[in-house]
């Protein structure tokens, strides 16, 4: 039995069709807002309980992971293993919203400008605050200090500051706060 040309054609689109029916829908790329018992991926932490811009990444399995601070995220985003695994990445942009824990305001990281070095503290100490606009990141550099920073530009060196950032922010000359300090000549009782 021979098909013709018209009537094959149109079989293979039958079949085409019928294929792709069969298949999973793409994921939409869109993130989410925190909800009131959102865990943070890194340490467990109730998000919405803490103040600061948060972070959250979509893994390229559809995995979510929402971060309690915005530093969170470059943990993943810049071990080069782990960011082949990751499709999209967000941070809360503070332009229109307040340092208080809120669920909303996600932006793309690759449109957002960071203030680093502020001497505002997110969850974790030390934190990047993220804006849509220059302007507005300039303006909060004036109030709170920094440097400001894109996204592309961020790397474990720039990291590594912050990290120091919080390092000086918890001591004074070399030594842990006094609160901090244990006296290894006492016992613990029980």
């Amino acid at each position: 039995m021979r098909i013709s040309g018209r009537k094959s054609s149109g079989l293979v689109l039958l079949v085409a069709t019928l294929l792709g029916c069969g298949s999973e829908p793409a994921m939409e790329a869109v993130p989410v807002d925190v909800g009131p018992g959102q865990a943070c991926a890194l340490d467990g932490m109730l998000i919405a309980q803490h103040d600061g811009p948060k972070g959250q990444l979509l893994r390229t399995n559809g995995e979510r992971a929402l971060f309690c601070d915005a530093g969170e995220v470059f943990g993943e985003w810049l071990d080069p293993v782990r960011q082949r695994r990751i499709d999209n990445v967000w941070f809360q942009a503070l332009d229109d919203a307040t340092w208080e824990a809120h669920a909303d305001g996600w932006e793309r990281a690759q449109d957002l400008y960071f203030v680093i070095g502020s001497r505002r503290m997110g969850a974790m100490g030390p934190t990047l605050a993220p804006f849509r606009e220059e302007g507005s990141a300039q303006a909060f550099i004036v109030q709170y200090g920094g440097s400001l920073y894109r996204f592309a530009d961020i790397d474990a060196k720039v990291m590594e500051q912050v990290r120091r950032q919080g390092i000086d922010h918890w001591t004074q000359d070399g030594l842990p706060p006094k609160a901090a300090v244990v006296d290894s000549s006492q016992s613990i009782r029980h």
